[in-house]
């Protein structure tokens, strides 16, 4: 279940405000599984489905909110589990057909995004993760599209965003973070970031998948477009 109330979980993730910039750790789940629903939008595969009667138009189905110049959210790989999601509320049927968020920038060998999509009321996974490489060294935006029909029905849910994975020799070297000095740790998260804009938008945020949702005025900017019916 959703709430707003701290989690002791929480305490152990750490927000850090350095401005002008601004580092907010997030992942999720160490382990990704393959899936074959989704693919990256360079390579879209259309497939038939069934007849649709009238004209649907494929739109945005939340805003991303307020981008805040100048400042970004930090990954490192000691923060694999943890999840950032944005409320979704379907009225009617929706058949979707693309997720999509940006990224800043990455040094991190081998990073996997991951996105799930949640029941509101439950916590209940509904599908996920939805896997994405990462590619080092440069700005980029990711798109997801599926490869086959995917419907929500009308509800609640909950879509969030991660950091899934990275290299086992990274991951080995950040199991040992929590020895650092403060020095130290800024020193090995320059060799080891991805970073996703900052906006501002009312979401929901938990430090791994045995903790409940809870609000946060943050978001990445993560975009879900589809067609309702």
């Amino acid at each position: 279940m959703m709430k707003n109330k701290k989690s002791s979980t929480w305490k152990s993730c750490k927000v850090l405000y350095i401005l002008p910039v601004i580092f907010i750790s997030l992942s999720l789940f160490a382990t990704p599984k393959k899936q074959t629903e989704f693919q990256r939008e360079e390579q879209p595969q259309e497939i038939a489905v069934q007849v649709r009667q009238g004209k649907h138009k494929e739109k945005k189905l939340f805003s991303r909110g307020t981008r805040v110049p100048g400042t970004s959210m930090q990954y490192t790989p000691n923060q694999i589990g943890q999840e950032i999601g944005t409320a979704l509320t379907i009225a009617r049927p929706t058949e979707i057909r693309e997720f999509s968020f940006d990224v800043l920038s990455c040094n991190i060998k081998d990073a996997v995004m991951g996105i799930n999509i949640y029941r509101a009321d439950t916590d209940t996974k509904f599908i996920g993760p939805i896997l994405a490489n990462v590619e080092q060294g440069k700005k980029q935006t990711i798109g997801l599209r599926p490869v086959e029909f995917f419907v929500l029905e009308p509800g609640e849910y909950i879509v969030s965003i991660g950091l899934v994975d990275c290299d086992e020799e990274t991951k080995a070297l950040w199991a040992n973070s929590h020895q650092w000095d403060e020095e130290q740790r800024r020193e090995m998260a320059k060799q080891s970031t991805l970073q996703l804009p900052f906006y501002v938008k009312e979401g929901y945020i938990r430090a791994d998948a045995s903790d409940t949702f809870e609000k946060r005025n943050i978001n990445v900017g993560l975009q879900v477009k589809g067609i309702e019916y």
